[in-house]
């Protein structure tokens, strides 16, 4: 068992770096450390996303550049599934002050980090809620494990009780919505059914797919896709290049993915750069 986990520590890119990364995450003095990801910065919290983003400084970075590619000074954002507030942060310091973002995290501790983060970059603009989003107003048992950027819906009586809400409830009276990000390890299509009023609203949906997440909660993507398509969107798939694919109904994500449901295509494009398929208009 040591020699398979030593063997896995050696085959990172800087594994001295890695094993320093595991023991300061153990201790409080990685709370001395700051994360500069740029236009922003992250306090390096004992949590595993915290630890992963001090070791490998380009991680996640794809998010980012999708957030500074298609947000614009004045747009309004809502994150659901926000963590530490990587996103929420980099999607505040792009809209500005004249925009807006409503973060959203359901565990009570990283909900905490998310705080700290906001309050370390001084923003104005974000308003933060303590809760689960779903398809209805209850409580839920919500997973506490060690891999904490991993925590979701319990589907049995483990875990800690928390509040779960509709979107449509927690968010009254919103005003028009140029992003809405989901990332809440499976429970998209619940989100997303508690939020009808939101989604009309909503102009493009950043929302994460994975085959083997949407198994544990008993649907498919072809579930999600369905859905969004009936309120009036487009599904395509995020390239490392500039060109989007359009999702087919059968699509699947053997692999975890992130995906964006437009409702217009030519101002996602003309916001983006992107192309479809090769082909700058729809």
């Amino acid at each position: 068992m040591i020699a398979q986990k030593l063997s896995t520590v050696m085959k990172r890119q800087r594994p001295l770096k890695y094993l320093l990364m595991r023991a300061l995450k153990g201790t409080r003095l990685c709370l001395l450390f700051q994360i500069d990801r740029n236009s922003y910065r992250l306090r390096f919290y004992p949590s595993m996303l915290s630890g992963e983003l001090w070791y490998d400084q380009n991680l996640r970075i794809e998010d980012e550049r999708f957030l500074n590619r298609y947000l614009r000074p004045g747009d309004a954002v809502i994150d659901v599934g926000a963590n530490i507030g990587q996103l929420t942060v980099q999607a505040a310091v792009t809209v500005g002050p004249s925009g807006k973002v409503v973060a959203i995290e359901a565990h009570p501790k990283i909900f905490r980090y998310l705080q700290g983060n906001v309050e370390l970059n001084r923003l104005t603009n974000v308003i933060l809620h303590n809760c689960a989003v779903g398809n209805t107003n209850c409580v839920i048992r919500f997973s506490d494990g060690a891999g904490d950027d991993q925590n979701a819906v319990a589907m049995h009586s483990d875990g800690m009780q928390i509040a779960i809400s509709r979107l449509d409830g927690l968010l009254p009276g919103s005003p028009s919505i140029a992003l809405l990000k989901i990332d809440v390890e499976g429970f998209e299509k619940f989100v997303l059914e508690g939020a009808e009023r939101i989604l009309r609203k909503t102009k493009c949906v950043y929302f994460e797919s994975w085959d083997e997440h949407f198994k544990r909660f008993g649907y498919c993507v072809n579930d999600v896709i369905q859905l969004l398509e009936r309120g009036g969107f487009t599904i395509y798939r995020l390239p490392a290049g500039d060109a989007v694919t359009p999702v087919s109904h059968d699509h699947h994500s053997p692999l975890c993915e992130d995906l964006v449901a437009v409702k217009d295509t030519r101002d996602f494009l003309d916001r983006t750069g992107f192309t479809i398929s090769g082909s700058p208009l729809p």
